[in-house]
């Protein structure tokens, strides 16, 4: 049997592997007929005869293959999908994609869909995916566990912070069930409990100096370097951030939509949903002027002339200018 699950949500996909190998090893306590692959490990001829093997001492084997079909070349993949009519009745392949794969490009998934039409108990697909409502519930469900609530605002909010990550979701809700000391959670809550990735970060940086909230802004450069973040990772994040300021407000002009937006930039849809709205409130002059200025900044670090700890200073006259 060849079992293909694939989607957004990461953590219920993992979820359901877990459920997999624990069911699997309640069956064949200490079997040695359980081969769990990592994506960097496989030798396409190993797995393709370790398919082909008859389970020791066992009727089945399980052999799970987590993100073959998102690093291998289509070439292998073709190769693996040839073999898939040929394997015993005794083995069970569970392909496992943390992404949503196309049905039509996709050599696995292409291959799978055809011979399920045939036989959809030995082949089966599964998208296992969450949009943005049903990942702000699963934060609700969290933290009402704890005997807590979180606005649907709120909830939401964290789920767009955290880029949709389902693993981090579930890791940042439980942290604000256990560490939060209201009943309702806060804002303040989120912001001082929970921790995102220092693209987010520059990104709520990036909207302080939008509205003009020098304040703001300076403690969040002074929050992330006490929090050990490289201001030489943030300060390259930040001209990244205007230079695709740059593009969507040139895009945006030309009331291009959204979706458009992301098919020509091939930028993260989270990036262009977020920057579209900072990027508006800029006059192009302006975003050029700042621009040029980190480009200076940036040859007088790789110059010699400024050393990285000085870029917060030069963070500073930045934002106050």
């Amino acid at each position: 049997m060849i079992y293909l699950f694939h989607g957004t949500d990461k953590a219920q996909i993992q979820s359901t592997i877990q459920n997999w190998e624990k069911g699997f090893l309640e069956k064949n306590p200490n079997s040695t007929n359980l081969t769990k692959y990592t994506p960097d490990q496989v030798d396409l001829p190993n797995l393709i005869s370790e398919l082909k093997s008859l389970p020791f001492l066992e009727d089945k084997r399980l052999i799970i293959l987590p993100e073959f079909t998102d690093k291998a070349s289509k070439e292998d993949q073709k190769k693996l999908s040839t073999e898939f009519k040929n394997l015993p009745d005794s083995t069970i392949l569970c392909l496992v994609s943390y992404q949503k794969l196309p049905k039509t490009t996709n050599p696995i998934h292409k291959e799978l869909i055809k011979l399920s039409k045939k036989d959809s108990k030995t082949y089966q697909i599964q998208e296992i995916s969450s949009n943005e409502k049903d990942l702000a519930q699963k934060v609700q469900k969290i933290i009402k566990s704890y005997q807590k609530e979180i606005p649907s605002h709120l909830a939401q909010e964290l789920v767009e912070n955290l880029q949709k990550n389902s693993i981090k979701i579930q890791s940042e809700s439980h942290k604000l069930g256990l560490y939060s000391p209201n009943n309702q959670i806060q804002k303040e809550d989120i912001q001082t409990i929970c921790s995102y990735s220092t693209e987010t970060n520059v990104f709520h940086l990036m909207d302080h100096i939008t509205l003009g909230q020098t304040k703001q802004a300076l403690q969040k450069i002074q929050e992330l370097e006490d929090n050990g973040e490289d201001l030489m990772k943030i300060f390259y994040l930040i001209i990244r951030q205007y230079r695709i300021l740059i593009q969507l407000n040139s895009l945006s002009q030309e009331r291009i939509p959204q979706p458009q937006i992301v098919k020509l930039t091939k930028l993260h849809p989270y990036v262009v949903k977020k920057t579209i709205p900072q990027a508006q409130k800029f006059h192009p002059n302006q975003l050029l002027k700042t621009y040029n200025q980190l480009l200076q900044i940036d040859r007088k670090i790789k110059t010699g002339l400024l050393k990285p700890d000085q870029l917060n200073s030069e963070f500073t006259k930045l934002v106050v200018s």
